[in-house]
């Protein structure tokens, strides 16, 4: 209710809000803000799983790649590209999930100015960037028009609201998440020439070609759920890359998911964009009708992979030529203190919103190519890259992070974080009661007249003891010889892959048995006293309430100790993080001819809020406190020269 005075009658009404209390306001944001996915939900469970299997399974025959080949879209050129103006630009990933993550990072994103300090207690001041570059999943769980309108446009619309009207540049990337409905709200979104907030779309297409600055490219790559690159993509980077680039040119190349990451234990995963960067950005046909003339080289160089998908920072650096595996990424060429900035980086920053995921899985070293990938590099191809010294979330953090899931007493603990899989559970165990009421009914009917000590019954008892006992080796029979099959079809997997099966077989086994014990001890109860009646009925809700908390604990501490796997990765699905989210701030100065990359993170995201009216009228969130979050270094800037040491590997 408001006064004539446009004042709130009840000011406290509209300040302090939660998310939840945020959503009631939907009609007058012009958006609903969304709370965080709950990916143990049984239904979005089902439903992500489905969506993933028809996406995967169909996306070859509805590959909209190929229908973009209808819309014209050449070099794209951002203000001043030909100039020698410096450039301030934004890299953010994984964002639209829940409302308070998101909005916090696109206010962020928004304003004027960061001011950071480095290691060294030097301060960089950081203009908002002219350019914002989205590198995949800018939606969860599923891609719909509206999951767009409510998880990113309206919240990025509503923190540019001070913004004048195009007043930046908007790339966009799409991921598996923008994938799962064939890419059709993608393309409506962000390659119609719709404004996007204070941010101007400019591409026709879900991959691009952008001229930076002279001698920089910023080279996206849309690879289709990580599969293929369709040949009206590539031929549209032959056309539009292989005139321009030249000697000396420094390429900034975005991929969906970071693949770098993956090789240690699928050595075929960078196998696609491996030969991306080297048949289409490094070299080139020498005569381009001619698909079998030897291809020579563009003279052009990737200096910088950035990527999101995993839900973390992460960076590996190219080690020094010649020297061992025992240099560190941040040991420059003789000054630790200033690293050599020839060096090639990859760089993950998948912080823009979605849940934080622990580093855990990231291997110290690579080898890209991997020299174990079907499509086998030269000895002289293989680049060696050492991880760099800084992560995030780190060690401290992540391991808090894990432990809240299992911790009664926090908003995190697993059952109360997603309620729908603690029912689930409690309904899995009435199954079984179920299931082993039949066998009593069974015992009964054919009248086996059990006797213990004391003439007790004890036949129902005996029964489940019975189930326990051969359900447990039977399941682990079956998880063994599952895993052993699964070893023998990917031989040249390393043991992630295996403990990801394991694990799999082990959690079934490990929260079976233990909802097994429970019923077991009910029914124990029951048989020894003869009662089921008032006392069998106020068991059953015990087992449902008590068996689905105890469920779901199982389950928090079998993942809490996981090994680094798939089964690991629940602690970051279940725990939804929305803190810590975090962007790239990159800039190309024209006087020295470097690009320097500033990883910024927000320790903590708003999750109280008001509601305040912007200059036009609009009602927009802001924090209850008046204080937004203030953005950090997660590591000292990282800087690169545009040439790096040459040769005809990769970097």
């Amino acid at each position: 209710m408001v006064s004539p005075s446009g004042q709130p009658k009840n000011p406290r009404a509209r300040s302090r809000l939660t998310q939840k209390q945020l959503a009631l306001h939907a009609d007058e944001l012009g958006f609903e803000p969304r709370r965080a996915v709950r990916w143990l939900s049984p239904s979005q469970l089902i439903t992500s799983g489905v969506q993933v299997v028809i996406a995967q399974q169909f996306a070859d025959f509805a590959d909209r790649r190929d229908v973009q080949d209808a819309y014209e879209q050449g070099v794209i050129a951002v203000d001043g590209s030909d100039g020698d103006d410096e450039l301030w630009f934004d890299f953010v990933a994984d964002l639209g999930d829940g409302f308070d993550g998101t909005y916090t990072l696109a206010h962020l994103l928004a304003e004027p100015e960061h001011t950071v300090t480095d290691t060294h207690g030097d301060e960089h001041v950081l203009p908002r960037g002219a350019v914002l570059v989205m590198g995949g999943d800018e939606v969860y769980p599923t891609a719909s028009d509206g999951a767009y309108a409510d998880r990113t446009l309206g919240p990025y619309r509503a923190a540019s609201a001070e913004l004048p009207r195009r007043s930046g540049t908007l790339l966009v990337l799409p991921g598996n998440h923008d994938w799962y409905d064939g890419l059709a709200s993608f393309l409506r979104l962000f390659a119609r020439g719709y404004d996007f907030g204070a941010w101007r779309t400019v591409q026709r297409r879900s991959y691009f070609a952008v001229k930076l600055r002279p001698k920089w490219w910023l080279v996206a790559v849309d690879a289709q759920l990580g599969t293929t690159i369709d040949e009206p993509q590539l031929q549209y980077f032959r056309d539009t890359l292989w005139p321009e680039l030249a000697q000396g040119d420094a390429i900034i190349l975005c991929t969906a998911s970071p693949y770098w990451e993956t090789t240690p234990y699928d050595a075929d995963a960078f196998d696609t964009t491996g030969w991306f960067e080297k048949n289409i950005l490094r070299g080139k046909l020498s005569d381009p009708d001619d698909p079998d003339s030897p291809l020579v080289p563009t003279g052009a160089k990737v200096r910088l992979w950035l990527s999101g998908d995993h839900h973390h920072y992460d960076r590996y650096e190219q080690r020094l030529p010649g020297a061992g595996a025992d240099v560190s990424a941040d040991a420059g060429a003789g000054d630790p203190s200033k690293p050599d900035p020839r060096r090639t980086q990859l760089i993950t920053n998948g912080l823009g919103g979605a849940y934080t995921m622990g580093i855990d899985r990231l291997a110290p070293s690579l080898q890209l190519p991997d020299p174990r990938a079907r499509q086998a590099p030269a000895p002289e191809e293989v680049v060696d890259f050492d991880a760099g010294p800084t992560r995030f979330p780190g060690p401290h953090l992540a391991r808090r992070m894990s432990w809240l899931l299992a911790w009664p007493f926090t908003k995190y603990w697993l059952p109360r974080r997603n309620p729908l899989f603690a029912t689930s559970m409690g309904i899995a165990m009435l199954l079984l009661v179920g299931v082993l009421w039949l066998a009593d009914f069974v015992v009964r009917s054919f009248h086996v007249p059990w006797r213990g000590p004391g003439q007790v019954p004890w036949g129902d008892a005996l029964i489940a003891l019975g189930v326990v006992f051969v359900a447990v080796p039977l399941a682990l029979g079956v998880a063994n010889g599952y895993s052993a099959f699964r070893h023998g079809r990917a031989r040249r997997r390393r043991g992630a892959q295996v403990q990801r099966e394991q694990g799999v077989g082990a959690l079934s086994l490990i929260v079976a048995y233990l909802a097994l014990l429970v019923i077991v001890g009910g029914l124990f109860f029951l048989s020894a006293i003869d009662a089921w009646h008032l006392w069998g009925i106020a068991w059953i809700g015990i087992i449902a309430v008590i068996g689905g908390l105890l469920g779901s604990q199982a389950f928090a501490l079998v993942v809490l100790f996981a090994p680094p796997s798939a089964m690991g990765d629940f602690k970051a699905t279940g725990l939804a993080w929305e803190d810590g989210k975090g962007f790239l701030r990159l800039h190309l100065d024209p006087k020295t001819d470097l690009l320097t990359v500033y990883p910024l993170v927000a320790d903590e995201s708003t999750h109280l809020w008001r509601l305040d009216r912007a200059s036009d009228g609009s009602t927009v969130p802001a924090p209850a406190s008046g204080e937004w979050p203030r953005p950090r270094l997660i590591e000292d800037p990282i800087t690169l020269s545009r040439e790096g040491f040459g040769g005809d590997a990769l970097a």
